[in-house]
């Protein structure tokens, strides 16, 4: 499906992308699990839109009055070094907040300047000071709120906070006694990372979609390195990386050359194909390498000295033996279908 609605969705996606069922991908449906969880991390930590701003409403219980209770409701510890014994104490003033909340960032203040009563100074600036707002200037009405918010912060100030997302405990360093009551609330600015179960429209981000295939694609090439000493079919080897790092130590670029051969039976996969697999395994090479593809060569052949040398890299016997031929025979005899057994 074009349009990915759910996880089992996103994740065929990712595969059909990476070429299922024309080619087998060779990735256990637990990891494919791992980083689909993983993608899902990563996208609610850092993109934008794996976020929403919330605001939650508490409402203050009697059971946290009493757990905030100092020293009765303070956590004890000790630590002990070169025979000395040090005890801290610390104050259990936090409430538990969604596991879905990633971070906090305001308590609204819990003042009674918000009481939009008969009492209330606001009320009464108005009351007397503004008959309509076209019969007088509100500059004053503006300057005596700023200047009763300035005392407000000054005197009064922000309630601190403290919250880390991994213990969801939301600590309130406030006079928990006088600052607030039971059944009160208290309003939390918030940001949470959204449910893509509720909201399945995360699932068809570009983002999120190309990112999942990046991360099955690279456990795919992951999981085929640690195949050594096999040959694909078409007389790749897994074990080019060998050749490979050893003419890199040589010369320090490499360029691999792969022959252009007509698709058949013995030859199953394109040129784009292989390119594409040898990038996988050597993608921490990518700047020194530069695969191209030439035609079915039988023989090379220069004249004069040309400034570059033709050379053979002896491997070992074991590497050297490894026959795709004998491997592809092996596999007719057993009626297999042909695997692509790749990077």
């Amino acid at each position: 499906m074009a349009t990915p609605a759910t996880r089992e969705q996103l994740k065929q996606y990712a595969l059909r992308t990476l070429g299922k069922p024309v080619i087998e991908i060779n990735v256990d449906d637990d990891q494919l699990e791992d980083r689909l969880d993983e993608a899902l991390q990563y996208f609610a930590q850092y993109h934008y839109d794996g976020v929403e701003r919330a605001y939650l409403k508490y409402q203050v219980t009697q059971t946290d009055k009493d757990r905030v209770k100092s020293p009765e409701g303070d956590s004890a510890s000790s630590v002990t070094k070169n025979s000395v014994t040090t005890n801290f104490t610390e104050a259990n003033n936090y409430i538990i907040v969604p596991e879905s909340v990633l971070a906090v960032t305001n308590i609204f203040p819990l003042s009674d300047k918000h009481n939009n009563n008969l009492f209330d100074i606001r009320y009464q600036l108005r009351l007397n000071d503004l008959y309509d707002f076209s019969s007088t200037s509100i500059i004053h009405y503006d300057m005596v709120l700023r200047h009763l918010d300035f005392l407000d912060h000054i005197l009064v100030g922000e309630k601190p906070l403290r919250f880390n997302q991994y213990n969801n405990k939301l600590y309130i360093d406030m006079d928990w006694k006088n600052d607030i009551q039971v059944g009160e609330y208290l309003i939390i600015e918030c940001y949470r990372k959204l449910d893509p179960t509720v909201m399945t429209d995360v699932y068809n981000d570009i983002f999120l979609k190309r990112y999942v295939t990046a991360l099955f694609k690279r456990q795919w090439a992951s999981n085929l390195k640690k195949f050594n000493g096999v040959t694909m079919i078409g007389g790749v080897s897994l074990n080019g990386q060998t050749l490979f790092e050893e003419a890199l130590k040589r010369a320090g670029q490499v360029v691999i050359m792969v022959r252009d051969m007509p698709k058949s039976e013995n030859n199953p996969l394109t040129f784009l194909q292989i390119k594409d697999r040898i990038e996988d395994a050597l993608q921490s090479y990518k700047d020194q390498i530069e695969i191209i593809k030439v035609p079915n060569i039988a023989n090379i052949i220069y004249g004069r000295d040309v400034g570059y040398k033709v050379e053979k890299i002896d491997l070992d016997k074991e590497i050297e033996s490894i026959s795709a031929t004998k491997i592809r025979a092996e596999m007719k005899e057993q009626g297999k279908i042909w695997e692509i057994i790749i990077y």
